[in-house]
């Protein structure tokens, strides 16, 4: 029998997602697709809610100071006209002003066009925003094109109908489709991997739906999984007892199933008060572990640590705090990882109350510290960045980024 796969985002199910986080509120599904380029910098909407950035007022000239009144009185002295041949007295001093203004002008428009560049482009020396040692303009640019996994129509046939939205989660050691659905009280996950030869290896469909009775829940499994089942390579008998247990009473059910593999096949069903799940699949012994972030997680925390963090290991976790509202944590883990070694798979930014804007200090720390995460590195920088700038759900380079009601989150992939 294949593991269970846990509710998402179900409390305390899976030990690498926060245990109090409840169920979010989306108002769309992400606009982002793979390869398009990315630049950063706040909305419009953003500037609405956290107010102009400093130095985004045009400049109106400077104001006489209070309580200095225009000038009053008698008239400067005028002096005597200048001779024949000679030039007005004063007259030099005014073309060196002009002249002045001219070469200050030169020079502001050369300065600010040096600072477009290097914010905007990244090249150059040290972001202002950042307070920290050597910016390099991380999180900008472009992600990678997204390789797309190819499955079955019925895949996206029943996607469709549900009304989710669909993600080639993982492209290399294995292949994962994602669909989801995220609206107030009500999640919906089907998940699928597909084996080489384009055919569905297995599947679940997770619904959580609060305070909805089960069995309403379980039609909505229903209505999913019945389509997916008339495609698999089991016997109709193994679909009726399939369907059986989605319309009982009991909690969990499992059970062997026929498959055109020597292993055999496997469902397991379960509902709770508010989450339903249905597993069915190939039955495997391989343990695929959830795809690591960086081959070595150090310079990451090192890079935070030059920056002026705190960071302090505890068990399967790192955590590290800039002594003001910044706080982030990375979940290691070294099951089914090579020789056992810990590797960094979750790499998550706390906040309480007001989201952070996508430019502030803390924010650019993160950046420039993902980057150095080797490989994946422009990677995790350019997906954090686009979280903090309003993106809610997506994945590149068997990466998943998700934006929280309190963090901002980037773990590799796993299909359990």
């Amino acid at each position: 029998m294949t593991q269970q796969p846990p509710p998402f985002p179900q409390p305390g199910s899976d030990p690498t997602r926060p245990p109090d986080q409840g169920p979010p509120s989306y108002e769309a599904p992400p606009s982002y697709q793979g390869g398009a380029s990315y630049q950063g910098g706040a909305s419009h909407q953003e500037q609405q809610q956290y107010g102009q950035p400093p130095g985004s007022a045009p400049y109106q000239g400077q104001e006489p100071q209070q309580g200095q009144p225009p000038h009053q009185g008698q008239p400067p002295d005028q002096g005597q006209p200048p001779l024949p041949g000679q030039p007005a007295r004063g007259s030099g001093a005014k073309v060196a002003m002009v002249v002045g203004a001219i070469v200050l002008a030169v020079v502001l428009l050369v300065g600010g066009g040096y600072l477009v560049v290097t914010r905007v482009l990244g090249d150059g020396p040290e972001d202002p925003t950042s307070g920290g040692p050597g910016t390099t303009g991380a999180g900008q640019g472009e992600l990678p094109e997204q390789p797309t996994v190819e499955v079955p129509p019925v895949v996206t046939e029943v996607a469709q109908s549900a009304g989710l939205t669909c993600h080639d989660e993982a492209t290399t050691t294995v292949k994962v489709k994602g669909c989801y659905l995220f609206e107030k009280d009500h999640l919906v996950t089907l998940r699928f991997r597909i084996a080489d030869d384009g055919s569905i290896n297995s599947f679940y469909v997770t619904i959580l739906h609060n305070d909805v009775d089960p069995s309403k829940r379980a039609a909505e499994v229903r209505s999913i999984a019945e389509p997916v089942l008339a495609e698999l390579p089991v016997s109709d008998a193994d679909r009726d007892a399939i369907t059986k247990a989605l319309a009982g009473d009991e909690t969990d059910v499992s059970g062997d199933t026929d498959w055109s593999g020597e292993t055999g096949g496997a469902f397991a069903y379960r509902f709770s008060k508010d989450t339903t799940t249905l597993s069915v699949g190939e039955k495997s012994t391989d343990f695929m572990p959830r795809t690591p972030l960086a081959e070595d997680h150090q310079p990451i925390f090192d890079e935070l640590t030059a920056r002026g963090w705190t960071c302090e290991t505890e068990d399967i976790s790192i955590t590290c705090t800039d002594g003001k509202s910044g706080k982030v944590v990375g979940n290691l883990t070294s099951a089914g990882q090579p020789n056992n070694e810990p590797r960094l798979v979750g790499f998550r930014v706390w906040f309480n109350g007001q989201q952070p804007v996508v430019d502030e200090p803390r924010m650019v720390d993160t950046y420039e510290a993902l980057a150095k995460a080797g490989a994946k590195g422009d990677v995790l920088a350019i997906g954090m960045r686009m979280l903090a700038d309003g993106e809610k759900h997506f994945f590149n380079s068997d990466v998943e980024f998700y934006r929280g009601a309190s963090y901002y989150e980037v773990r590799g992939v796993q299909f359990i």
